[in-house]
């Protein structure tokens, strides 16, 4: 097939390039020719490390001329990942049959978190609609702007209308299944898990018997609870003989928030220490994960699937997380990790798991064993085997009447 990958971003953000980082080469080794159209960034730019498509068209300077240029490669497909623009999206539905890769809550909440803040942090699982607009400032689902509401709802509205002109829709989890459900898409869902990727080379884990390390690698904001980590690792700290060393790796609008807090509660907890490594690339996310004992995934957000927790698992890395979306479906409590139920003393919750999971060696180095084995198992070439009979059933449909 002539598959055409539409992606918002040429640089290296997040999940959704590094997807692509393992997809793109893994399709174009099982003979497909693959282009890729970015929204934003210029190809030069690319820092998708492996995305090797020979063909690249960036519309940030010229939409007009991309999207002739991406006609002229006449693709069998158009394999889209959540282009910002509903126009220049539309425009691009124009051009082949689609399948659409929902890498989280796009058309399907103003806000994108699909979460709501008051009275309580909570995942929302209403459907999308008018009504969200009447809700948006009791539940505190965002901001306090109301034309930024009115901006994303309108937004979002779009999107969900796009939705409808997509041959087949992929999500990573049930839970997104459902979702999607919910908005009279389930004729189109198809359930792919996504794959474990970045496991580097094997490179024996480095061990430190003298302090526990945990990690929490994602963004900086409010919805993936970096601040949680933060806050359960002091009394963890209390509860362990060892001192606990906490690296927080990322970036976002709660950095200098975190920072500032860090260092109080380092002063309160003497056998507590943290760092900020930054936002790391594939490599070194592989160095960290080798010298980390427990992976933190304290979302407050419903996670799409949650592929940090595999990722983590391929270097013997088990995780306490939060029990909410996706991430139920791939961890199992006291199995290959921890799950901790959200709702309220929270970080309490989370503290006192840490210091269960890594109070008994023994009982953590068989949770280390099952956690690398689940994640071995979620193959690039399992993924790939699983998408290739959507994608081949879209390019084979002619494309769907606007």
């Amino acid at each position: 097939m002539r598959i055409a990958v539409a992606c918002h971003n040429a640089a290296h953000i997040g999940g959704v390039e590094s997807y692509l980082d393992a997809v793109v080469p893994a399709l174009a080794g099982r003979g497909h020719q693959l282009a890729v159209w970015f929204e934003s960034g210029t190809p030069v730019e690319s820092r998708i490390a492996r995305l090797k498509a020979p063909t690249y068209w960036a519309a940030e300077h010229d939409d007009d001329r991309a999207i002739c240029l991406l006609r002229a490669w006449a693709p069998d497909l158009l394999f889209a990942h959540g282009v910002q623009s509903p126009a220049l999206e539309a425009r691009l539905l124009d051009i082949a049959p689609a399948v659409f890769v929902a890498h989280s809550y796009y058309g399907t909440c103003i806000s994108g978190a699909k979460m709501h803040a008051a009275p309580s942090e909570v995942p929302c699982a209403r459907r999308f609609g008018p009504a969200c607009i009447g809700l948006f400032y009791p539940r505190r689902c965002g901001g306090w702007s109301p034309i930024t509401m009115l901006r994303q709802y309108d937004v979002q509205s779009e999107r969900l209308k796009l939705l409808a002109r997509y041959r087949h829709i992929v999500v990573a989890s049930e839970h997104m299944a459902a979702e999607y459900a919910r908005h009279g898409l389930a004729a189109k869902i198809h359930v792919v898990p996504l794959p474990a990727t970045n496991a580097g080379d094997e490179v024996a884990r480095t061990e430190d018997p003298s302090v526990w390390r945990l990690l929490y690698l994602g963004r900086l904001e409010r919805t993936k609870g970096a601040d949680i980590a933060l806050e359960a690792a002091g009394p963890a700290s209390d509860a362990l003989e060892r001192p606990v060393v906490l690296r927080i790796a990322g970036a976002g609008s709660l950095e200098r928030t975190l920072r500032q807090r860090a260092r109080e509660l380092m002063a309160r907890y003497p056998k507590l220490t943290v760092n900020f490594p930054g936002w790391l690339d594939s490599d070194r996310r592989a160095e960290v994960f080798d010298a980390s004992d427990l992976l933190l995934i304290p979302s407050r957000w419903p996670e799409p699937f949650g592929l940090v927790g595999l990722e983590a698992g391929l270097h013997g890395v088990p995780c306490v997380a939060s029990a909410v979306g996706g991430i139920r479906e791939w961890l199992q409590h006291d199995a290959n990790g921890w799950l901790v139920e959200p709702g309220a003393r929270r970080v309490a919750r989370f503290a006192a798991a840490i210091a269960d999971a890594l109070k008994d060696p023994v009982r953590l180095e068989g949770v280390r064993r099952r956690a690398s084995a689940a994640a071995r198992e979620a193959t690039i070439d399992g993924h790939v085997r699983r998408l290739e009979p959507v994608l081949a059933a879209a390019a084979a449909s002619f494309p769907v009447a606007v």
